[in-house]
């Protein structure tokens, strides 16, 4: 109810603001450009979505024509190297439900096809907050990999992702309260 998501749909050119206006690298974000701003952001929500199918499907959503050195290198800007220790590596069927992966695996496979479309902007809506630790960590550990290759917008309430940002703002009841 303070406004993150709102925030995040902004910035992410989702939406026009009611007011003022939404600036990008100086320039101004507004009806006509917000479709192709769209096309430079990548939004990893809470709860991740994996498709039916197998790992490099799940990947090749994001880029239909991506080379498997492709697939392997999000996959390692991803901290999700294990798929390569999966016994079928990329073709490892996730199966309804992706239940016989972790949360954290599933997470590291979602920040990965979305690092596969090369965002300029990417989005983490509470990315980190069902994880345990050790798959937080992991997640932190590729943010801070991809600190000065693109922008990331940190949507959370605590943790270890908050601790490695750059620049932290608090809003409450839809007001920025600190920055």
């Amino acid at each position: 109810g303070a406004g993150k998501s709102t925030l995040a749909d902004l910035a992410g050119g989702l939406i026009g603001p009611d007011e003022g206006r939404i600036v990008i690298d100086g320039t101004a974000l507004d009806a006509a450009s917000r479709r192709a701003w769209r096309s430079k952001v990548a939004y990893v929500q809470q709860e991740p979505v994996l498709f039916s199918g197998t790992i490099r499907e799940n990947l090749a959503w994001a880029d239909p024509v991506a080379s498997e050195a492709d697939l392997l290198r999000a996959l390692g800007d991803a901290s999700a190297g294990f798929v390569a220790a999966l016994p079928q590596g990329l073709d490892t069927p996730v199966g309804e439900s992706s239940h016989q992966l972790s949360g954290g695996e599933r997470q590291r496979i979602v920040l990965a096809r979305a690092l596969l479309r090369q965002p300029a902007l990417l989005i983490l809506d509470e990315a980190t907050s069902a994880l345990d630790r050790e798959n937080e960590e992991a997640i932190v550990a590729a943010i801070a990999r991809l600190r000065g290759r693109l922008t990331i917008l940190i949507i959370g309430h605590r943790g270890a992702l908050q601790a490695a940002a750059d620049q932290v703002i608090t809003l409450r009841d839809g007001q920025i309260v600190e920055s």
